[in-house]
Parts: C-alpha cells; structure tokens; sequence
C-alpha cells in the first residue's frame, strides 16, 4: 500500500492532540490518497479541531486554503486546496451528530469504547464497530434489498470475520434501540454468508421509528434533503456530491470567492 504521509501526518496531528476525535470508516483507503476522511468528535470540541486542522494543514498537507461549510446538519466540512493534488481537494468531515435517514444514532461519545489508535497513530473504530456503521448505510434500505458491493462489502466481511464480538457490541450501542434486534439479526445471517430482506427491513424500520422520537431533528434533516433534492445546496456540499470535490472551471481564485459569497470561511493558510 502506497501512503499519502502528508494525510497520514496531519490525522496523526489531530489524534494526538484531540482525544475524542474517531475516524470512523474508510481510513486505509484515505491513507492511500482516496477519498475524504470521516471522523466524529463532540460538538463541544469541533472548534478546537478546526483551528487546529487550519493551523497544521500548511505544514502536513502542503495545503494553501482551507474551506470552511456548515450548511448541512450536524457535520462541518473541511476542504483543503493542495496545489500539488490539483483539482482535486481534500475534505475533512467532522460529525457532531452522525444520522440515519431522519434517525440520530452512533453519538461520538458512544464510538469512543470501540476506538483504537493504529500503527500511524491515528485513531479509529475498531474493525467490528465500522462493519456496523458502513452496513447500516451501505446496506439498509426501504427495499431491503442487499446492495453491499466492492470495498465496502469486503470491509464489512472483513470485520464481521476479525472482530465479531466487536460488532455484536456496536450493535447493542450506536443503533437506536428500535433497530437493534433486525440488525443483530442481519449480522447472524451475514456470518453464515447469507442476507435476510425481512431482518433488514426490521433494522431498517428501526430507524424509521425512531426518526419519530425527535421532530426537530427529523424536520432539519428533511429541509436539508429537500435543498439536495432541488439543487439549491451550498456551493460546497454540490461540489461534493455531484463533482467529486474536483476544482471548477476558473480554478482556485474563482472557487475561493464563489465559496466566501455563498456563506463559507475562506483561509489562505
């Protein structure tokens, strides 16, 4: 495996320095230059890491400008301009408040029991606490249908095969308690090389209950959906999800000043 060190120095940074802040999946392959990193941290500390993410980015990144978007519910997004990995940009999420459709589950401080700090001394979910994150998003839906496929299907295999007992504790904790018996369930049947559409839509039901149990936090969920869904989101948050964070035509002056009138923090670092 080939190592992007500039990410694998500047996680390394925010773990020593920032003890409540987990990555909580697809670490190898961010440490391979591939993708944005996932983390969670409690709000109360999300200012912290920013400052400091923005302070290190220069030296361990190489980076230029930070972005900073707080448009979407319970994440704050971190884009770093790296000229030497033009046009691509780097992104940072930090999530105060992971959710599930309009359910909220797997609070920070819950992930903190099942966290580990690797060989590159940076902290992350231990391998049977990720195979539940990645399959309750990779894998329910309200068709329960089984679409797990290439490295996420392999991750939670993976992890279900090396840490079981990691799992079946994840499970009894991140999921609200509406979906704990389906998903426990749909673990079972995973372990025997197999997939249940009944146990997945109990799991799957689980979080729709539960999404009932806080309106306020199912309503800003859904108005944020509802901006995706129109394609009036952030500059951002579409430069993410429908450009694959690539450098638009006009290249960084133009995003920069596009991304500081649209109601973002622009640094240059």
């Amino acid at each position: 495996m080939t190592l992007d060190h500039s990410r694998v120095a500047f996680l390394h940074e925010l773990s020593t320095h920032h003890e409540r802040l987990v990555v909580w999946k697809h670490l190898d392959r961010s440490l391979r230059g591939h993708g944005d990193v996932d983390a969670v941290a409690p709000e109360q500390d999300l200012l912290a890491i920013t400052q400091e993410a923005i302070t290190i980015a220069a030296a361990t990144l190489g980076a230029t400008h930070a972005i900073v978007c707080d448009h979407v519910p319970n994440v704050r997004l971190h884009f770093f301009v790296q000229p030497h990995r033009l046009p691509q940009l780097f992104e940072l999420d930090i999530w105060m408040q992971p959710s599930r459709g309009s359910a909220r589950w797997a609070d920070p401080r819950s992930m903190m029991p099942f966290a580990i700090r690797g060989a590159h001394g940076i902290r992350y979910l231990r391998p049977g606490a990720e195979a539940i994150m990645l399959l309750v998003y990779q894998g329910l839906s309200w068709q329960g249908q089984n679409k797990l496929a290439g490295e996420e299907r392999e991750t939670i295999e993976r992890g279900l095969s090396d840490d079981i007992e990691g799992a079946y504790e994840a499970c009894s904790v991140f999921p609200p308690w509406p979906a704990r018996s389906g998903l426990k369930k749909l673990i079972r049947c995973l372990q025997e090389g197999s997939w249940s559409r009944k146990y997945a839509l109990e799991a799957f039901g689980g979080f729709v209950i539960a999404g009932i149990a806080h309106p306020a936090f199912a309503v800003r969920q859904g108005m944020h959906r509802a901006q995706f869904i129109r394609g009036r989101e952030c500059l951002m948050f579409k430069l993410m999800r429908r450009h694959r964070r690539e450098l638009p035509p006009g290249g960084v002056d133009t995003l920069l000043g596009a991304a500081s009138i649209d109601g973002h923090d622009v640094c240059a670092l």
